[in-house]
């Protein structure tokens, strides 16, 4: 009986051992399927505090987030908070993979806005810009020669977000930005100017000029 004892001991050992390395390396066992699967992962980072994170519909963190053991496919990821935009992404998630969407920035609804008194000029405001490898075709925004997005009215003054995750643009007298992929397009303010804005603090705030006049705006 000893060794029957020891026997079953053994194998329960080695069976709970193997049980905590698949764990580790990303499976579980499908109750449905009765099968071992291997899982993903998806990483939320914003820098927006207190802001919410939802994967397809259920509040999972604020601010920063890992969510482990999700099995293949599409999920539906959703930064929000009260007063500002929301961001929202599509994740296709493979087995086996880590999906990391990170410096997610939500911008202000109703943005603080100040009028601006210094040196600068319109001039400034293109030496300054952040407009490396951006251009545009009337209604198209192109970034080193790929195509980022197409609107149905014509585009002025684009120029770099800070974390060059973004792309700032004019169109209509309204200051919108948009992420590289297409994404999350978001007007943030009006302005009378095509002139393109500098962004300072980090994003947190831009100086824009609007009519005759220059402006300080703390957008998120």
């Amino acid at each position: 009986m000893k060794i029957v004892g020891f026997i079953f001991s053994f194998l329960f050992f080695i069976a709970a051992g193997a049980a905590i390395i698949s764990y580790a390396a990303g499976y579980k066992i499908d109750l449905v399927s009765r099968q071992i699967k291997q899982t993903g992962m998806i990483e939320v980072q914003t820098k927006t505090k207190d802001s919410a994170i939802y994967l397809n519909g259920e509040l999972r963190g604020a601010e920063s987030v890992v969510i482990r053991d999700l099995s293949p496919g599409q999920y539906d990821v959703l930064v929000s908070k009260e007063g500002y935009h929301d961001w929202s992404k599509k994740v296709e998630l493979q087995a086996g993979r880590v999906e990391i969407l990170n410096d997610v920035v939500l911008f202000l609804k109703e943005p603080i806005i100040e009028e601006f008194v210094s040196d600068i000029n319109s001039d400034s405001l293109f030496k300054l810009a952040d407009t490396d490898g951006l251009a545009l075709n009337g209604s198209e925004i192109i970034q080193n020669n790929l195509f980022v997005t197409r609107l149905n009215t014509e585009i002025f003054g684009v120029c770099w977000y800070p974390n060059r995750k973004y792309i700032a643009f004019t169109t209509q007298k309204k200051l919108n930005v948009i992420e590289i992929d297409g994404s999350n397009q978001v007007e943030i303010l009006e302005k009378d100017s095509d002139s393109p804005v500098v962004f300072v603090n980090s994003g947190m705030s831009m100086i824009f000029k609007s009519g005759d006049k220059f402006y300080r705006s703390v957008i998120r």
